[in-house]
């Protein structure tokens, strides 16, 4: 910071660090609604996700990367058509200040 301000109500002195934890805005309960934190499969704001930036920021391989992920589940449940979560699988948040996601998916087909 080059100046003394307030974010929030939280002040910030000049010379202050700020790390802009982008892994938190996939969780704005403005947009995604009071479960933001909750895996909802069907939920009709995901697309507004920023997972792969926005804007001039965009991630030059996103849509590389949806390419790739709805060919590889398509591939799976070809293969796998009754894939199911394991009965009694848990969600347990992977323990990381950077990622989001499951320990561990357990599943049965």
């Amino acid at each position: 910071m080059t100046a003394d301000t307030e974010v929030r109500g939280d002040g910030l002195a000049a010379g202050d660090r700020v790390i802009v934890g982008l892994e938190s805005a996939n969780m704005d309960t403005a947009v995604f609604g009071d479960d933001a934190g909750t895996f909802v499969l069907g939920r009709p704001t995901a697309r507004r996700h920023v997972s792969f930036g926005h804007g001039v920021h965009l991630c030059l391989g996103a849509e590389l990367s949806r390419i790739e992920i709805s060919t590889a589940l398509g591939a799976l449940l070809d293969r796998l058509p009754t894939l199911a979560l394991a009965p009694g699988a848990t969600y347990d948040d992977v323990t990381s200040p950077m990622f989001c996601g499951p320990q561990r998916v357990d599943v049965v087909w």
